[in-house]
């Protein structure tokens, strides 16, 4: 257990019996027993059965006998994190950690979190992960060439094709360099996870021509030759079906480009 939370407030217990003489408190000792009890027995870590009468559950996105999606969407830009449960075993997986991610949280505690997935290190995937770091204590992974931009080394190093488990959940990555150097989507059965490097008409934001080819590189080679998949969960706005952006993109590819095109691009309009 991480004991940062409750030293935290173990002393502003102290301080308040400390500096405000006019109540009648229970002793510092009774105060710290009952919060020492809160801390230790967080609604984190637990089965399936237990959640069944538990607290009350999030709507889920997307749900199946394999999987449950929850999508939430947290901060100023409009971020969407998700929460991957397994239906059998209530073990998850958190991709991505927005700012202002209370509510990513809440629903991550009613699960068993074994990892925390960062898609890429773009301050608004990870302004909040030293939160979530602090309420769900699990591990971190990112790719590799993504790593440095992480507050802290992560504990895993993402390489293409790793394969990352919660019960009866395997996700694997998938390397798509372009809107960053480390760019990591990540598919199980028929959906995928593409962070910022795939959207609803066109490819994520690109910082130079150079990273444009490579982003389109990565998106032609690597992400629409996944047959199986039929949607798509983006790391901003709705999700998109796999199949309808290839066929988009081929209109963009059958038509020529200025050298320098960069950016926001659309397929049908750029």
């Amino acid at each position: 257990m991480n004991g940062r939370p409750f030293d935290k407030l173990r002393a502003n217990v102290e301080t308040i019996i400390t500096t405000d003489n006019r109540k009648t408190l229970p002793s510092a000792q009774v105060w710290l027993t009952i919060l020492a009890v809160a801390i230790i027995t967080p609604n984190r870590g637990r089965s399936a059965q237990d959640n069944a009468g538990g607290d009350e559950q999030m709507e889920a996105h997307f749900q199946d006998e394999t999987i449950t999606i929850q999508k939430i969407q947290c901060g100023p830009y409009g971020n969407n994190a998700y929460l991957v449960v397994c239906p059998q075993t209530n073990e998850s997986i958190v991709i991505d950690a927005p700012p202002d991610p209370g509510a990513l949280i809440q629903a991550a505690q009613q699960t068993d979190v074994k990892i925390i997935l960062i898609t890429h290190n773009h301050f608004d995937h990870i302004e909040g992960l030293p939160e979530v770091l602090e309420a769900l204590g699990a591990p971190v992974g990112i790719g590799a060439a993504d790593a440095d931009g992480l507050p802290d080394a992560p504990d895993l190093s993402i390489e293409d094709g790793d394969e990352i488990t919660a019960g009866s959940i395997t996700l694997t990555a998938i390397f798509t360099p372009g809107h960053t150097d480390g760019s990591t989507c990540f598919s199980f059965g028929p959906h995928l996870f593409t962070g910022d490097t795939l959207f609803p008409n066109g490819p994520g934001r690109s910082r130079s021509p150079e990273a444009l080819a490579q982003l389109l590189e990565s998106v032609s080679t690597r992400l629409f030759v996944l047959d199986q998949i039929d949607d798509f969960y983006p790391g901003h706005g709705d999700d998109g079906n796999l199949k309808t952006e290839k066929g988009k993109y081929e209109v963009f590819a059958s038509r020529s480009h200025p050298a320098d095109l960069q950016g926001d691009v659309d397929w049908l309009n750029s």
